[in-house]
C-alpha cells in the first residue's frame, strides 16, 4: 500500500509540472483561476472545437502521460504517470483539468496525453456483491483449517458449522469493505492528433 501512494503522489507531481511548462509555453491560455471566473466562459469551446476532443466539459477523466515512473521502494515495476480530475473547459489543442475542487485547473496540451479516460461511475452494489463473493470463499476456506486445525468455538463443532460460519462471517465483512471502498470503472476513448 505504501508503494502505491508513493507512487501516484509522485506522478501526481510529475503530471503537474509536466502540465504547468507546457501552460507556459502555451500561447493564450486563458485565466481559470477562481477570481478569474468571467474568463472561463470565453474558454468554453465552439462546437468544433468540442467535437475535436472525445469528452465534454465537467466529465471526469483519467489522462495517461507518456513516459514511465520508476519502480519505488522495491514494487517491482514501473507505472505510466496520469492524472485524474474534472475537465473545465476545452480549447484547440489544450485540456484544463481540475485535479482537485481546492486546485485551480491545469493546462494539459493534446501532445502531452498518451491515453484518455472517462468514469463510469463507482458501481457500490456490484463492488459489494463481489466482495460478498470473495469474503465467502475466503472465510469458507478459514473455516476449513480452522476445524482440521482443532481450533474450535460454540458455532464451529463441526465441518460443516465451522464453514458456514466463516463464510457468513468473510461474506459479511467483504460486502461491507467493497461497498465502502468502490473502484472506480474507466472507459477508454480514441484520441486522435
Amino acid at each position: 500500500m505504501p508503494n502505491s501512494i508513493a507512487t501516484s503522489r509522485f506522478g501526481v507531481a510529475l503530471a503537474l509540472a509536466v502540465a504547468s511548462s507546457a501552460a507556459a509555453q502555451a500561447p493564450s491560455a486563458p485565466d481559470l483561476s477562481p477570481n478569474g471566473a468571467d474568463d472561463v466562459a470565453a474558454a468554453r469551446p465552439v462546437t468544433s472545437v468540442q467535437s475535436a476532443w472525445p469528452v465534454d466539459s465537467g466529465a471526469r477523466v483519467r489522462l495517461t502521460l507518456p513516459g514511465k515512473l520508476p519502480a519505488l521502494l522495491g514494487a517491482g515495476r514501473s507505472s505510466r504517470p496520469s492524472l485524474t480530475g474534472e475537465v473545465v473547459a476545452l480549447g484547440a489543442d489544450t485540456l484544463f483539468l481540475r485535479v482537485h475542487p481546492a486546485a485551480g485547473p491545469a493546462a494539459v496540451p493534446r501532445s502531452a496525453i498518451d491515453a484518455i479516460a472517462v468514469s463510469r461511475g463507482v458501481p457500490r452494489g456490484r463492488s459489494a456483491l463481489l466482495g460478498a463473493l470473495v469474503g465467502a470463499a475466503e472465510g469458507t476456506t478459514l473455516g476449513y483449517a480452522m476445524y482440521n486445525a482443532d481450533i474450535r468455538g460454540p458455532y464451529t463443532r463441526s465441518l460443516g458449522g465451522s464453514m458456514t460460519y466463516w463464510g457468513f462471517t468473510g461474506a459479511a465483512s467483504g460486502a461491507i469493505f467493497a461497498a465502502m471502498l468502490p473502484g472506480e470503472r474507466w472507459r477508454r476513448l480514441p484520441l486522435t492528433r
